[in-house]
């Protein structure tokens, strides 16, 4: 079958299906999906902490949260609602507690073919798991990978200042 992963938010984990996406990983993990978009609008709304948290997930150093542990709710209207109009702005993700951010207009621009899928950094930097989890997830190697798992991040539409900007670090595409 393979894992499913959503995004958690301060504890309460957001069903993938409210935006119509699948739960694997890769169903999901794209710059300009609502789903993500969607995880973005709620986190411009307060900073939080962040796990994109495996089905599969045992209690560990990173994390003590699991499917189990955590209560699961639909995206509401009003967050769904904004989604187009975040898809237009650049948007800048910013941890909190590292002090670092990437922006959603410089990983589009680092991508050299109109026809490549740009991955979005955060559901591999807030992953619970520092490694892939089966069928549907990212299969690559990624020493950042779970790196910002339970930071407090935002997003805002400022560029931030006196933080280390990683879009290049963390930009990923698949190519079709």
């Amino acid at each position: 079958m393979g894992a499913y992963y959503e995004a958690t938010i301060d504890g309460i984990r957001f069903d993938t299906h409210s935006m119509d996406n699948g739960l694997k990983l890769m169903e999901h993990s794209y710059l300009e999906n609502d789903y993500c978009i969607a995880m973005e609008v709620i986190l411009s709304e307060e900073p939080a902490e962040v796990i994109w948290l495996c089905d599969y997930h045992e209690p560990d150093g990173r994390t003590q949260r699991t499917w189990e542990n955590t209560n699961e709710l639909g995206v509401n209207n009003e967050t769904k609602d904004s989604v187009e109009d975040f898809k237009t702005k650049e948007r800048f993700i910013i941890n909190l507690d590292k002090k670092a951010y990437f922006s959603t207009k410089e990983l589009m621009e680092l991508s050299e073919n109109e026809n490549d899928w740009v991955i979005h950094p955060l559901p591999l930097l807030t992953n619970s798991d520092t490694e892939s989890s089966g069928g549907g997830d990212y299969h690559e190697e990624l020493s950042w990978r779970a790196d910002w798992c339970e930071d407090k991040i935002t997003v805002c539409f400022e560029r931030p200042e006196n933080m280390n900007n990683i879009s290049k670090d963390v930009f990923l595409v698949e190519s079709w």
